[in-house]
């Protein structure tokens, strides 16, 4: 069990620490492109999706990035929560 707990927290605090780490570079990346997109009245007739996102103002580029991350929150966290209870339980239980 305890080993399990090890497993699951370090596996939850790595999915939080890559998505934290990622997220900034992505956006400035996705920004830069958007700021061109709505720049160049051709290029305006396109709809721009980002991760089911449509992109019509540089407003709309934070959402598609502020979705993602709660998703792997939740995600990181659940395995966190998951983790501590198997230490917990491995010391309750003396395995």
């Amino acid at each position: 069990m305890g080993l399990c707990g090890d497993t699951l927290t370090f596996v939850g605090g790595l999915i939080l620490a890559i998505d934290a780490a990622r997220q900034e570079k992505r956006f400035k990346k996705v920004r830069e492109r958007v700021k061109t997109y709505l720049h160049s009245p051709e290029l305006m007739q396109l709809k721009i999706s980002v991760e089911g996102v449509v992109i019509t103002s540089k407003e709309d580029v934070e959402l598609p990035f502020i979705r993602h991350s709660a998703m792997l929150a939740k995600v990181g966290s659940i395995l966190l929560v998951m983790g501590f209870g198997f230490l917990l339980s491995a010391r309750l239980f003396g395995r």
